[in-house]
């Protein structure tokens, strides 16, 4: 009798609602952007009866709806405002912006802003009152704040406008005293996209006629006020060869680090004290192919074919190779993610088994689940497994390699996010699972060893924040 009266409560609840509401909340809890899931998507819409149409468009699904489809372009047209685009990342850009003013228009949403953003017309150029306008009516839901809990940060004299637009500025040329083994630096922006300041002239003495002239530096592009912005992107370039890899900038704060597992426990508190940047995606084989022939390092054989896809059969010292050259070559501070860092960046805020919940879907990550998958999405695959942080497959897809050597449980683990570094030779920790692994090793919590290369083990970065 009991289950009986369940399952007739719930039959009642569903029927307060159309079929239409019940589609639309369906899909937005699927968080599946996908072009195959959108095409389904219509094509149960168009199932619906005339009745269910005109109920559903005045519903709050179905402003909901608006909301997430803009959410989505304006996502869209963040990565177009980092300037410096390949073609093909620029052709994604774009087609990804049409296939959702599309799927709107299928859906007969009729919304001025939902339009597609050309690259001439540079995310950065919208005005202020366009990007932070807001409907009372349909109310624009921006990427939901995950639930963390925030440090007290120092307040700024910035307004809420100027903190909700992306810091498009070009990139200042300064000079800099003199120092003993300074980095190379790092070639500066053409006349016409950036300012220069005199350079200084400096007496070495007793040579009175020899000149030592102060070398310019970046400007960091990454700045903690991002914080706050709706489009929290950034990239730095990279001296005489283009860009590094696109970054979002994270919020501190603290959180529980642990899980099930006895290599996973005891659970404790981490304070993360200060914002970071850390890259979007894991690092491309793209990325890394600029530090081989920077550095005239022979690039690792990938068992796939594209720059899109991650990087894989590099070793843990490769990878803090890389981020140091970076480092080198941007004048801002690279380095692998501390343990700590990666699982806070990864949960996002959640504190469930997994990013989506305590229950994972086949269309929630790549992962093996029903059978053994043979590659990973590339950079390119924006359709799903984006956590609320704006990073991509933090679970799944490839695994990480983070700066931690291998400790088989957190006991004495420090409590500030930073590094455990044992002796020379141990293993590394790797985060996140792979293409290759069942749904257990994509918990949140999960963490695994390794000290040598792969096929399914790769890396992203994070940047220190200095401002």
């Amino acid at each position: 009798a009991t289950d009986d009266s369940s399952v007739q409560i719930t039959e009642v609840q569903v029927a307060e609602y159309n079929s239409g509401q019940i589609l639309i909340t369906d899909f937005i809890q699927q968080k599946n952007w996908s072009q195959d899931n959108m095409m389904s998507f219509v094509t149960s819409w168009q199932q619906l009866s005339d009745e269910e149409l005109t109920a559903v468009q005045t519903s709050p699904e179905m402003k909901r709806l608006t909301s997430t489809i803009y959410q989505q372009l304006l996502d869209e047209r963040a990565l177009l405002s980092l300037g410096d685009l390949s073609p093909g990342d620029i052709k994604n850009a774009v087609a990804n912006q049409r296939t959702l003013v599309n799927f709107a228009n299928q859906l007969g949403i009729n919304d001025a802003r939902l339009t597609v953003l050309e690259p001439e017309l540079q995310a950065g150029t919208e005005t202020d009152t366009e990007i932070v306008e807001i409907e009372t009516e349909t109310v624009i839901e921006t990427t939901v704040e995950p639930e963390v809990e925030i440090i007290a940060e120092e307040s700024t004299n910035e307004t809420e406008e100027e903190l909700l637009v992306i810091d498009t500025e070009t990139i200042d040329i300064v000079t800099s005293e003199p120092q003993e083994n300074a980095s190379p630096a790092v070639a500066t922006e053409s006349p016409d996209s950036a300012r220069e300041t005199p350079v200084e002239e400096v007496i070495i003495e007793p040579v009175a006629t020899k000149k030592v002239v102060q070398k310019p530096v970046n400007k960091a592009s990454c700045k903690t006020s991002l914080v706050k912005s709706r489009k929290p992107f950034c990239r730095d370039k990279i001296e005489g060869v283009g860009n590094g890899p696109t970054m979002v900038v994270i919020r501190n704060g603290k959180f529980t680090m642990g899980g099930k597992n006895s290599n996973e426990q005891p659970a404790h508190t981490v304070t993360i004290a200060s914002p970071f940047a850390m890259s979007v995606h894991e690092i491309s084989f793209g990325d890394y192919e600029i530090f081989c022939t920077s550095t005239g390092t022979a690039c690792p054989k990938q068992p796939w074919s594209g720059k899109d896809y991650p990087v894989v059969n590099i070793t843990h010292r490769d990878a803090t190779s890389y981020a140091a050259w970076l480092s080198e070559k941007t004048g801002q501070a690279y380095r692998l993610p501390s343990e700590a860092e990666w699982e806070y960046a990864a949960r996002a805020g959640t504190k469930t088994e997994y990013p989506f919940g305590d229950e994972i879907l086949i269309t929630n990550a790549v992962f093996s689940d029903r059978k053994k998958l043979s590659a990973p999405l590339p950079k390119s695959d924006r359709s799903i497994n984006r956590n609320k942080f704006r990073l991509y497959h933090m679970v799944g897809n490839v695994r990480e390699w983070v700066a931690d050597t291998w400790h088989n449980s957190y006991s004495g683990a420090p409590g500030d996010g930073s590094a455990r570094i044992g002796s020379a030779g141990s293993d590394y920790v790797v985060r996140g699972g792979s293409y290759t692994d069942s749904a257990d090793a994509l918990r949140s919590g999960a963490r695994n060893n390794s000290s040598s290369a792969d096929n399914y083990t790769g890396f992203r970065v994070i940047q220190e924040l200095s401002e």
